[in-house]
């Protein structure tokens, strides 16, 4: 049985693309990457991210099987979780800048509005995120009852160059402390360039995320809200193998952020206690159940990490991946 209260809210659920925490200056890098976030998290104080977050697949689809289903279900049957907010009556916007055709045949079906703004899919779509924006604003503005919106963006995808502005530039000196470590580490030409060319396009997604998270904010009076990021997975940026992009055998593959953030006076917030919980992406569903409240008849408190009940165990895939990494230092 799936149950839900009939007082209205809004979810904004925003995905990204094969972002590495660790190359994002919010979680302590050292280029300059993400100044906007940075700035949302010194003055929201609502605004949380865990230190510590994971997926546990290293591509899309994979990926989303394990966000969006019940893994391992507590069902015996097979389980989505848009179809228990389908159930418990919640109206679902899916926005994507990302084309792809599983995902549309296995989730973007859920939904009651279907705003595709990317029809070449591959690594040589050049779709900028930024599309996104009016497509969100438009979508907060029309919110009514309960409400789920989801964005997913192209995010950090390779071709890295494809994804930003080409007149962007740096903020940084490309001769930097990262330039050395990576010719220390013995990291090709061709993965300087592509360390360079990641870094700028997590400086757009800073741009582009902070600005997803400023208009739910601005269409968030006098209606419970909330937003949250993650990505679907991470990618190798040069710190371990001679490596940059997908990856199935190092952290960088699985390293993710989360970031969250609420109006909501119900939900408790103890910033220092949340930030220190680790976060996987398998369990993203329970906690949507959670933020959503959600009844079903089986639980799901430990593994929602906004829940007080919540009992972390790291994934038996960054398990193995730890016994065999050499350096997990973030410079």
């Amino acid at each position: 049985m799936t149950q839900a209260g009939d007082k209205p809210q809004t979810i904004v659920l925003v995905i990204g693309e094969s972002m590495n925490r660790e190359d994002m200056s919010l979680y302590g890098y050292s280029r300059k990457t993400t100044p906007r976030l940075e700035e949302i998290d010194k003055n929201e104080r609502n605004f949380l991210k865990a230190k510590i977050a994971y997926s546990t697949r290293f591509s899309t689809v994979a990926a989303f099987n394990t966000m969006l289903e019940f893994d391992p279900a507590p069902l015996p049957e097979h389980g989505h979780v848009l179809a228990f907010f389908k159930k418990a009556g919640f109206h679902i916007v899916w926005i994507s800048n990302q084309e792809d055709t599983a995902i549309h045949a296995e989730y973007q079906t859920f939904s009651d509005e279907n705003v595709s703004l990317n029809r070449k899919g591959g690594r040589s779509s050049a779709s900028m995120d930024e599309k996104v924006l009016p497509e969100l604003a438009s979508a907060l503005e029309k919110a009514h009852g309960k409400t789920l919106i989801i964005v997913h963006l192209i995010g950090l995808h390779p071709h890295f160059s494809l994804r930003y502005p080409h007149d962007l530039k740096p903020n940084w000196d490309e001769n930097d402390e990262v330039k050395q470590m990576l010719k220390d580490n013995g990291q090709s030409l061709r993965n300087q360039l592509l360390k360079s060319q990641y870094d700028l396009a997590m400086l757009y997604q800073d741009r582009i995320l902070a600005k997803t998270f400023e208009i739910t904010k601005e269409h968030s009076a006098g209606q419970p809200v909330s937003w949250v990021y993650l990505s679907d997975h991470g990618a190798e940026t040069g710190r371990r193998d001679d490596l940059m992009g997908h990856s199935s055998t190092t952290l960088g593959g699985y390293t993710i952020p989360f970031l969250f953030w609420t109006n909501r006076s119900d939900v408790k917030l103890i910033a220092e206690d949340l930030e220190k919980r680790p976060f996987r992406g398998d369990w993203l569903s329970y906690m949507l159940l959670d933020i959503a409240g959600i009844q079903c008849k089986f639980p799901y408190a430990e593994k929602s990490w906004l829940n007080e009940n919540y009992l972390w165990t790291e994934p038996k895939e960054i398990t193995e991946l730890k016994k065999h990494e050499k350096n997990q230092e973030i410079y």
